[in-house]
C-alpha cells in the first residue's frame, strides 16, 4: 500500500489492490509448479505457458474494454508482434530455462530485480516521481526480502505414512 500510494478512497483502489494480490498469487504458482516439473525442458515450458497465457488473454482483449485489435493499423501490429515475441515471449523462455538451472534462493533474489528496475528505469527514463511513502515501501519490502534469504527458516518436512 504504501508503494502504490492507494488510500482506499474510491472503488478501483480497492480492485487494483484486489487483482494485484490475486496476480502474486498465480505468479508464485507458475513459479513453484515450474520448480516442481524439473524434468520438463525450459523452453518447452515456456512454450507451453506463452500458448496458455495467449488463449487467456485473447477474449480479453476482444472483449475488454480499451485496447482494440481491431483499430490497429500495419506499425499496430509490427509492434505488437516484436513486443509478444521478443520483450515477452524470448524473456519468459530465457528466464524459464535457467530457473531450472539456479537454486530456489537465487531465482528469489533475482525475481526481486525486475521491479526494481522497473522503478529505476520509470524514474530515469519516463521522470516519474516517487514520494517519501513509496520509497519507505519499498525499502520495508526489499529489506524483508533480502533478510529472510540470508536467513531462511528450516524447513521441516514431514514423512507421510
Amino acid at each position: 500500500m504504501l508503494i502504490l500510494g492507494v488510500s482506499f478512497g474510491n472503488s478501483s483502489d480497492v480492485k487494483g489492490v484486489l487483482l494485484g494480490l490475486a496476480s502474486a498469487v498465480l505468479y508464485a504458482t507458475v513459479i513453484t509448479i515450474n520448480r516442481l516439473s524439473g524434468q520438463i525442458d525450459g523452453l518447452v515450458r515456456a512454450t507451453l505457458q506463452f500458448v496458455g497465457a495467449s488463449i487467456v488473454m485473447v477474449p480479453t482483449i476482444l472483449l475488454g474494454e480499451g485496447f482494440h485489435v481491431q483499430s490497429l493499423d500495419v506499425s499496430g501490429w509490427v509492434s505488437l508482434i516484436i513486443l509478444g515475441v521478443f520483450h515477452t515471449g524470448l524473456c519468459y523462455a530465457l528466464y524459464f530455462i535457467s530457473i531450472v538451472r539456479l537454486k530456489g534462493q537465487q531465482v528469489a533474489i533475482l525475481s526481486y530485480l525486475d521491479p526494481l528496475v522497473a522503478v529505476l528505469l520509470s524514474l530515469l527514463l519516463l521522470k516519474e516521481s516517487v514520494t517519501f511513502w513509496q520509497l519507505v515501501g519499498g525499502i520495508v519490502m526489499l529489506a524483508a526480502a533480502f533478510f529472510n534469504e540470508i536467513n531462511p527458516k528450516p524447513r521441516i518436512m514431514e514423512k507421510r505414512v
